[in-house]
């Protein structure tokens, strides 16, 4: 697990219970460092496969089937922080965002793909900034796994030893700039298609009900996002059919939300359908912002001294795509 990545999977069901009220902000970076380390342990064989998929060695060379746990203890020992700092990032940063105001009309084109309102850049915003701050806390302790997966080294002091030998403190961040730069895309390929699942979800639920689902509205129009108790409303998003009402508690807490659509019935994303949706999601983005993360690898691994000389290399042996399987069923399994 890399990254922002690691904590993804957990996102989804932390939005969905969000639901039941917002979490208290300590609450949320123990729980996210948590099950980021969880998750980010229980498929570590898959990340090995992949990073011995992308290695320039090959993957028979590189370790193959052996000793998929090789480096799993720098990984789980940066987890919980790395976990925390996203989380804890994640959620200052879209409190921030909360109070700013989509006025402008969307695209047409991500009307189509977001599927439910223009609040979900502002989510992929906060996604990028929060895995800016733990590519940080991460970044050392997967230059140290990978070279470990590997074969590269044997053992934890061995690799230490080795990556500071080869460049000193610097070299414990070589591919930071890389695995930053990976997450701009991935979150603004998840988030919107995250979205349009959800929101397919929505409409085929309202068809089972026995209710057509009304025709988007155009894209320059605004409706309000409606909290009872709030002062008022204010237009937070461009109208596409529906609106979430967030129904609060005497004391202000959210008790429940719903994405209610003009002329169908109220409906509710699930725990399990949110988490289905953000799997689907975080495979198709894992997928597309492969190639950037062989360059990540590469890097990491010391293969390559800059990204222009990993993409000569990857493209002078094909491997673009590698280890696309074993990366996109990562996101799947961590998604569930």
């Amino acid at each position: 697990a890399r990254c922002g990545e690691g904590r993804r999977a957990s996102r989804v069901l932390m939005d969905e219970a969000e639901a039941a009220g917002p979490p208290p902000f300590a609450l949320a970076v123990v729980a996210g460092g948590c099950a980021s380390a969880t998750v980010d342990v229980a498929i570590y064989p898959l990340d090995t496969l992949k990073t011995r998929l992308q290695a320039p060695a090959g993957f028979a060379v590189s370790g193959g089937w052996r000793r998929l746990f090789a480096g799993v203890l720098p990984t789980a020992l940066s987890s919980v922080p790395g976990g925390a700092v996203f989380f804890g990032v994640y959620e200052l940063t879209k409190a921030r965002l909360e109070g700013v105001a989509v006025d402008e009309a969307i695209p047409p084109a991500f009307n189509g793909i977001g599927g439910g309102g223009g609040l979900w850049h502002k989510d992929a915003c906060a996604a990028v900034t929060a895995a800016a701050a733990s590519c940080l806390v991460r970044t050392p302790a997967a230059i140290v796994s990978q070279r470990m997966q590997i074969g590269q080294y044997g053992s934890l002091r061995e690799a230490l030893s080795g990556v500071f030998a080869g460049g000193g403190w610097r070299g414990f961040y070589t591919g930071l700039g890389v695995s930053i730069a990976r997450e701009l895309p991935f979150a603004f390929v998840q988030f919107p298609l995250y979205e349009a699942l959800k929101r397919l979800v929505h409409r085929r639920r309202a068809a089972e009900a026995g209710t057509a689902a009304a025709p988007a509205a155009p894209a320059a129009a605004q409706i309000t996002r409606r909290a009872s108790g709030s002062h008022g409303s204010s237009p937070l998003r461009p109208a596409l059919g529906g609106e979430e009402v967030r129904f609060r508690n005497a004391d202000g807490k959210v008790a429940r939300k719903e994405t209610r659509v003009e002329g169908e019935p109220a409906a509710v994303i699930t725990a399990v359908e949110g988490a289905a949706c953000g799997s689907l999601a975080g495979a198709a983005a894992a997928a597309f912002t492969t190639p950037l993360d062989v360059v990540k690898t590469r890097l990491m691994l010391g293969s390559a001294r800059t990204w222009r000389g990993a993409v000569r290399q990857m493209l002078a042996e094909g491997a673009l795509f590698s280890g696309m399987l074993p990366r996109v069923g990562w996101m799947t399994i961590g998604g569930v």
